[in-house]
């Protein structure tokens, strides 16, 4: 209990999904501030993350900022922040970071999943 904190039992699932939370929004915390004192090149995270630390980003958003107003700490994952908006910055003038002046390979959706789309 502690600090005038009512015990609560919580489901096990809760606990499993607010760890993973955890891990992703610290691991990209992590990552941000690599990035913001130059330990990372800021590019190449740029352009090998940009979905995936964006797409987490705006999943955790909204957790972010509950934990932010139930503690009243604005810096909450603030390097996390940091990073998805130059990832927000990069997808809009980088939509496609293929190179163009590269060609592209034929793909082909698989048979068995053509049924899924």
């Amino acid at each position: 209990m502690g600090r005038g904190v009512p015990h609560v039992d919580v489901d096990k699932h809760y606990l499993k999904v607010r760890q993973a939370a955890n891990l992703i929004g610290n691991t990209f915390e992590n990552i941000g501030s690599m990035v913001k004192n130059g330990i990372l090149d800021e590019r190449l995270v740029l352009d090998i993350y940009c979905w995936i630390i964006y797409g987490q980003w705006q999943r955790l958003a909204g957790l972010t900022a509950l934990a932010r107003v139930a503690t009243g700490e604005p810096s909450i994952r603030e390097n996390f922040e940091y990073i998805a908006v130059l990832l927000k910055r990069y997808l809009a003038t980088h939509p496609v970071t293929y190179p163009q002046n590269v060609e592209r390979l034929k793909l082909e959706v698989p048979t068995a999943a053509k049924d899924v789309l």
